[in-house]
């Protein structure tokens, strides 16, 4: 791992290696870590909490009751406690019958590297940062009440908790530099942004504010060998624009989404080919690292 003399100390990279490790972890179950399988679900969740727990002194689980089983968001905490929060969110569940390697393992491999990436910054950081692995998240169970990503959102405006914004990591890993390997909802977007799926998309809906457009900004500064681009749709698009952010977005909270676009790419995304040796480690390292750079730097 490189070390970097930046802001106010060390600069960390993320580990390729790390990411891997973690996203290998979650798809090896016997069965999915889904509803239909709640123990699975439940060790996925204590996977997710054991590494926060390496990484920070505050750790929550939220827990809920859903068709009689307790199921659980794990959240971990870095900087000051009482100052406004940024919220870095991902769902840990999957479809029945696939093992979620790009959906959503790569958003929550990045939710622990971030976790010890961040740990070293507690005196620094001018702002709260909270990492949430979400439980009954992603397409399937976002829209509905009883979503872990529901459940918290609702929380924090119960508890008028100060919320800068949120950003949502729903597929971050998969990748292809191939001709014709993405594909989009309106045909105008393979004119501006080509048709090679080698690029980490920032959905930010309308409407939210000043957050999502500062956040990009910021992101951008920090985007050193991965391709990012930017959508703003007027109208959302089924399996582009919708996830867990849209649960915060409804509470009035500010939310973008960061995601490869999921099956307008990944020909495997919820299917049982959704492995871990199709996702690029490479560039969902350079996703973190883009992340943590830009996080450290957050002003509120």
């Amino acid at each position: 791992m490189m070390i970097l003399i930046g802001w106010k100390g060390l600069i960390a990279q993320s580990k390729p290696d790390s990411l891997r490790k973690h996203v290998v972890k979650l798809c090896a179950y016997p069965t999915s870590r889904s509803m239909v399988h709640p123990v699975y679900l439940t060790k996925a969740g204590g996977y997710i909490e054991k590494n926060f727990r390496s990484y920070s002194s505050r750790v929550q689980l939220q827990k809920y009751v859903f068709r009689e089983d307790t199921v659980f968001n794990v959240m971990a905490s870095f900087g000051p406690e009482d100052a406004p929060r940024l919220i870095i969110g991902a769902h840990y569940n999957v479809s029945e019958g696939v093992p979620g390697a790009d959906g959503n393992a790569s958003g929550v491999s990045c939710l622990i590297e971030l976790a010890r990436l961040l740990q070293r910054h507690q005196g620094n950081l001018e702002i709260r940062i909270d990492l949430v692995a979400f439980t009954l998240g992603g397409l399937e169970w976002a829209k509905l009440n009883f979503s872990g990503s529901n459940q918290f959102a609702k929380s924090l405006i119960e508890d008028s908790v100060s919320v800068l914004g949120m950003l949502n990591l729903d597929a971050v890993g998969f990748y292809s530099d191939a001709p014709g390997s993405q594909h989009y909802p309106m045909a105008h977007y393979a004119w501006m942004h080509g048709r090679r799926g080698n690029f980490l998309a920032l959905i930010l809906w309308p409407g939210t504010g000043l957050f999502p457009r500062v956040m990009r900004g910021l992101l951008m500064q920090y985007t050193t060998g991965l391709r990012v681009v930017k959508f703003k749709p007027i109208v959302p698009f089924e399996g582009f624009t919708d996830g867990d952010h849209m649960n915060f977005i409804q509470y009035k909270i500010p939310a973008m989404l960061l995601t490869n676009t999921r099956g307008f790419r990944n020909k495997y995304f919820n299917h049982d080919l959704d492995t871990y040796e199709t996702l690029d480690y490479f560039r969902l390292s350079k996703t973190t690292d883009m992340l943590y750079r830009a996080l450290i730097r957050y002003r509120p």
